[in-house]
């Protein structure tokens, strides 16, 4: 039984070792020209508008909560 793991042992090695790697290469080689257009947040294109911490109604949260029950 005890035969078994050292391949898979050594698999996981070698594909955590390569996927290291190339985390690592890509953040060493790759482009690092900063612009204020990708220092900006993510919005869809459209700018951000009120607060963060807006209330919502309770009628929202339970719309939702039986959207994600069934779409499951």
């Amino acid at each position: 039984m005890r035969a078994d793991f050292p391949p898979i042992v050594i698999l996981v090695g070698v594909a955590a070792t390569i996927c290291a790697a190339m985390v690592t290469l890509s953040w060493v080689l790759g482009p690092k020209k900063v612009t204020p257009y990708k220092q900006s947040p993510y919005e869809c294109g459209v700018a951000p508008s009120g607060s963060a911490r807006e209330r919502f109604p309770i009628k929202f949260y339970l719309v939702a909560m039986l959207f994600i029950l069934f779409d499951i």
